[in-house]
């Protein structure tokens, strides 16, 4: 069944990716380049290859017999999105990313089958958003997960990143229990092997030691309320798996502004995730959803399946003082989201996908919105998920900004994202790596994706 998937797959991608014309113009559109809060009216953008050649005023563009016009008749063309935190667990999420607009994502958790993704995509033989990949994840004693790799031993450290840099992996990803010693040791061998390091905030290690010695990103906001707590907290000193929600409640609020200018002076990057926590918090209301929402007809049955299980395990153990500590979580977490926000920390969107209701693609959407539900306005969301993930993969590729030069990963909005941030998923179209692809076209794509693996 997998083996028919892929082949089905590549010849969908061969028979929709192989242009019959020289460059692609898309004219009469509203650009959205994300440069700025800004939309140039009435303008085409010309497309050569896999790469935006010139975006100019529609009376200036000067059509060849070969163009492959698109009258976007006054749509809204952006930068395509990038979910900064995913988990490529099936093949079957790539066409799922895509046709929400998904054009790049960082995967969280690597392995050989993604690495092989990564490059039958780059080599023009699989449809799907560009992937940048972290090597399997780096634990400490015991690890969470079985799968995680086992990294105790300071002396052991370098050869573990030199293989996974010899394996095309581009991030180290740190977990929860990675010791203080061996934290010190991926600094050191990461610099050397120029693998920037991503991930969680090891209990260990703690927060404040990653503000005097900076990662790359954390993820989720993990340790940030344990290391702002009121001075009369229970919770002082501790940092765990169950600490993640209840300390919530007890963050000092002159603690908070202070953690957050101190921590926009370092270059760490936060992909907050927030959806991730909110959509699962209410274990009756997450059951709801999985009934009722029609797009999760889209999933493969193993994944509703798994999701399914972990509702209905919440459901038999969610009390009503559970689902307070969590409800105070949440609102919580937005405070800390919008305090970093005002102070200029650098901050990029993830979802963790495909975390409990957290849909491959769909999630971006999902995303942006509570964001802006937190108090980011749609032009502040918009730019986490593009010219903000574009500067922190700039050593990779040109991204994020809809000018000149650019990779032509784009999106087609039938309404403005900048007027409502739901707008964003009035999809038209994408445009992939100087490819059109249209909506109708992508939903064929999905469609004929279920009828396989069903």
């Amino acid at each position: 069944m997998f083996s028919r998937i892929i082949s089905f797959t590549i010849f969908l991608f061969l028979f929709f990716h192989s242009p019959a014309y020289s460059r692609l113009i898309v004219t009469n559109v509203h650009v959205v380049p994300m440069t700025s809060e800004i939309i140039l009216a009435q303008h085409s953008v010309i497309i050569k290859d896999d790469t935006v050649q010139s975006v100019l005023p529609d009376k200036d563009y000067k059509p060849l017999k070969e163009d492959k016009i698109i009258d976007a008749k006054g749509a809204y063309l952006l930068p395509g999105f990038k979910d900064m935190h995913v988990h490529l667990y099936d093949e079957s999420y790539l066409l799922l990313l895509i046709a929400n607009g998904v054009t790049t994502v960082r995967n969280m958790w690597g392995t050989p089958q993604v690495l092989d993704w990564k490059n039958e995509i780059k080599h023009k033989v699989r449809i799907g958003p560009q992937i940048y990949t972290a090597g399997p994840i780096l634990d400490g004693d015991p690890p969470l997960f079985k799968k995680a790799y086992h990294l105790t031993e300071p002396s052991k450290v370098n050869q573990t990143v030199k293989e996974q840099k010899l394996m095309g992996y581009d991030f180290l990803k740190i977990y929860d229990r990675i010791s203080l010693p061996v934290f010190k040791e991926l600094l050191v061998a990461a610099k050397k092997h120029n693998l920037p390091i991503v991930g969680h905030v090891p209990f260990e290690v703690g927060l404040e030691q990653i503000l005097k010695t900076p990662i790359s990103s954390t993820e989720h906001l993990y340790g940030y309320a344990e290391s702002i707590l009121k001075n009369d907290s229970k919770l002082i000193g501790q940092y765990s798996r169950e600490t993640r929600y209840t300390a919530y409640a007890d963050i000092d609020p002159l603690k908070l502004k202070s953690l957050a200018t101190r921590h926009a002076s370092t270059y760490t990057w936060i992909t907050p995730t927030l959806y991730n926590m909110d959509v699962i918090h209410n274990a009756k209301q997450a059951q709801k959803r999985l009934a009722n929402d029609p797009y999760l007809k889209k999933l493969p049955a193993k994944l509703l399946n798994g999701w399914k299980k972990s509702i209905d395990k919440k459901i038999t153990e969610q009390t009503a003082a559970d689902l307070k500590i969590k409800q105070i979580a949440i609102a919580a977490r937005k405070k800390i989201f919008i305090e970093m926000h005002q102070a200029n920390n650098k901050i990029m969107l993830g979802t963790d996908t495909p975390n409990t209701l957290v849909i491959p693609g769909r999630s971006v959407h999902d995303e942006l919105a509570l964001m802006v539900n937190a108090g980011l306005t749609p032009y502040q969301a918009l730019l986490t998920a593009t010219r903000n993930a574009g500067e922190y993969l700039k050593s990779f590729e040109k991204s994020g900004t809809l000018t000149k030069g650019s990779v032509a990963d784009l999106i087609l909005l039938n309404k403005n994202p900048f007027s409502n941030i739901e707008n964003t998923r009035s999809i038209r179209g994408v445009v992939l790596k100087g490819v059109w692809h249209s909506k109708e076209n992508l939903d064929k794509l999905v469609s004929d994706q279920v009828k396989k693996y069903k």
